[in-house]
């Protein structure tokens, strides 16, 4: 999960080495990653 939810280590060691600010890649990140949750919550209960 915490490659879908920022902070992820990979998107720092992503902006650090591709000289991209590491702070617009969390901003770039945290909807999709929150709309993930929300899906994969949703999938689990329907399925459970």
């Amino acid at each position: 999960m915490s490659v879908l939810i920022p902070p992820s280590l990979i998107m720092i060691v992503y902006g650090g080495w591709q000289d991209v600010s590491v702070a617009r890649l969390f901003a770039g990140g945290v909807v999709p990653g929150i709309l993930l949750t929300i899906f994969f919550v949703i999938t689990v209960t329907i399925l459970v």
